[in-house]
């Protein structure tokens, strides 16, 4: 007598195609891709077991996940030294950008914030610097 070999199907989770499960049960997804768009879309931000509430930016700003508020992009997360300036009662208006006094992108402490013009910014860390740079090259600055 030939044993039976019993195959499940079910719908994806994250797509809803048919598939076959095969012999798991257990199975809930058609294959490694929408398991991944799966877990990217249910394991972010505050869902995520490991997550505390700050990333760190790529550029050394810290983040903050505030979904909602004004200051947001799309993803949720606001830049910390604009919402501790917000927070304290500071606007920032169009074409000036929060500069930190001492370099350090992650002391957001409101004594370390300025709000400050665009240009003025730029030519702050341009004599920082010592040197211009740009899509040209680079130049050191004349002394």
């Amino acid at each position: 007598m030939r044993t039976r070999i019993r195959i499940h199907f079910g719908h994806c989770e994250a797509c809803g195609a048919l598939y076959s499960k095969g012999k798991a049960k257990a199975r809930k997804f058609c294959g490694i891709a929408c398991y991944g768009r799966y877990r990217s879309a249910v394991y972010r931000g505050a869902k995520h077991p490991n997550f505390k509430g700050r990333v760190s930016h790529a550029a050394g700003y810290v983040r903050i996940y505030r979904p909602g508020h004004a200051l947001a992009a799309r993803d949720g997360y606001v830049l910390e030294h604009r919402l501790v300036l917000d927070e304290a009662g500071f606007e920032i208006p169009d074409g000036h950008h929060v500069h930190h006094r001492n370099g350090v992108k992650s002391d957001n402490r409101i004594e370390n914030l300025e709000v400050i013009l665009a240009s003025e910014h730029n030519a702050a860390h341009i004599r920082a610097a010592g040197q211009v740079t740009n899509q040209y090259g680079t130049w050191s600055l004349r002394r």
